[in-house]
């Protein structure tokens, strides 16, 4: 039997609620022959179970009793993967038919290190844009290095965009899906570690070009990325981990030292994972506003709401990463 030449390594990227489906739609869409390794951090034992209901015979689990950062899932499925290509996935996207060998003929075809798909976000049905390419580079700016990076084409419809691009070289793949060579990740000593919770695709993405790697965009092969919310009730503690303070702190600490970048651009990387965590909030937000504008008025609640429940976010992720670690300590 020939061996493959790609493994798909599955990684938790924010939540479990929508685990299962993905999986399944990964393996319904995706060769038989393929092998899948699905890290599991710490997902609530009824995702755990469903999973193993949805598995099938190629479907590989290694599983960790702690919530993993992204990079550290992805390093620790690498390690199970002995094909010349590997192929990181999120566990919260759907992939369209023949997605794979898409990516693997373009990287044959045009010798490249890393392949990125279309990427699609929402809804598999509202074909709308996340990133078709991108640029991720240093700027020097009044003496300063500053990173510029970019999503091309986000948030449009894909019928659109489709006639106005095609296979080219691009700065910038995403993890929410990506084809690379193995042998270019092992020569890298696998993905940086200390990138806890951002900027990972970002740093990977230049390091890999700094090394003279090429990265194309493969629109024929589409992914689609569904944001939140919305969330299922064991989402909570991995979500607000996965966009802590502290994590998001220490993130941006060491890609600024890493790249030896302007400081000053930190408190906007900050207030943007602060605005990841707001989407837990969003469908409360919501609520509150529809019942109790009935009375209230709207644009009342809704300064009210912005002046309380928004700024006692931050205390309300650091009381639930705090209690969620000095569980798993026990």
């Amino acid at each position: 039997m020939k061996k493959p030449s790609v493994t798909i390594v599955i990684v938790p990227r924010e939540r479990f609620s929508l685990a299962v489906a993905s999986l399944r739609d990964v393996i319904d869409q995706t060769p038989e022959d393929v092998p899948i390794v699905y890290v599991d951090g710490n997902s609530p034992q009824q995702v755990r179970q469903a999973l193993d209901e949805a598995a099938d015979h190629r479907t590989r689990f290694v599983r960790f009793a702690e919530f993993l950062s992204p990079n550290r899932a992805r390093n620790l499925g690498f390690a199970e993967v002995d094909t010349e290509f590997v192929v990181f996935l999120d566990n919260d996207v759907w992939v369209e038919p023949n997605w794979l060998q898409m990516l693997l003929d373009c990287a044959r075809e045009r010798q490249a290190a890393v392949v990125s798909p279309l990427y699609l976000q929402g809804r598999h049905e509202d074909r709308e844009v996340h990133m078709a390419g991108g640029i991720a580079h240093i700027v020097q700016e009044e003496g300063k290095r500053r990173i510029r990076a970019t999503h091309d084409h986000q948030g449009k419809p894909v019928d659109e965009v489709l006639p106005l691009i095609s296979r080219c070289e691009t700065e910038l793949a995403e993890f929410h899906g990506v084809l690379i060579r193995s042998d270019v990740l092992r020569s890298l000593g696998g993905l940086d570690e200390g990138l806890l919770c951002s900027r990972e695709h970002i740093d990977f993405c230049m390091t890999v070009r700094n090394q003279g790697g090429k990265i194309m965009l493969e629109p024929a092969s589409q992914i689609t990325y569904q944001r939140p919310p919305p969330f299922g009730r064991g989402d909570l503690a991995f979500f607000s981990l996965r966009w802590s303070e502290d994590w998001t702190q220490r993130t941006l600490d060491h890609f600024f030292t890493k790249w030896d970048l302007d400081r000053a651009q930190i408190p906007h990387l900050m207030t943007w994972s602060k605005k990841q965590r707001y989407r837990f909030l969003d469908p409360w937000y919501t609520y509150a506003t529809q019942f109790l504008a009935r009375t209230a008025g709207r644009e009342r609640v809704v300064k009210i709401l912005q002046y309380t429940l928004y700024p006692l976010e931050g205390a309300l992720n650091r009381l639930i990463v705090g209690i969620s670690t000095s569980s798993r300590k026990r």
